[in-house]
């Protein structure tokens, strides 16, 4: 397991919660830390967003996993009503979650910075892709 720090962001909107994932994180890795975030109130009512940087990690994860999360991630309503972007500077770590955007849709988006992810989560007219 890899490891992964937080930090949550108030804005005007409500708050952005960021995650930076650093080394090898499996399914299970993101997972518990979707419930850790939810558990310790990181996300809550008032999140606007989540930014999931992926820059310094490999996620070891298959295209069956992605069922798996998704239907993980809509069976819990502040993951399913968040604006998700992943960041990366590096585009092979980016097909996965791009397979995920496909999956479900605008609420979750890949990026290659942090200020376009949190531009996108803040304004909604903003079109990344």
């Amino acid at each position: 397991m890899g490891n992964i720090k937080y930090l949550r962001e108030e804005i005007l909107e409500g708050n952005i919660v960021t995650r930076t994932f650093i080394g090898e994180i499996l399914k299970k890795d993101i997972i518990d830390s979707f419930k850790h975030m939810i558990k310790d109130k990181l996300l809550d009512a008032s999140s606007k967003g989540l930014i999931t940087v992926i820059s310094n990690s490999t996620i070891q994860m298959d295209i069956s996993d992605i069922e798996n999360m998704v239907s993980f991630m809509s069976e819990h309503i502040i993951l399913s009503e968040l604006k998700i972007a992943v960041v990366s500077d590096d585009s092979s770590k980016i097909i996965l979650p791009t397979l995920v955007h496909l999956k479900i849709g605008d609420k979750l988006r890949p990026f290659g910075n942090i200020e376009e992810a949190k531009e996108w989560i803040i304004n909604s007219d903003v079109q990344y892709l």
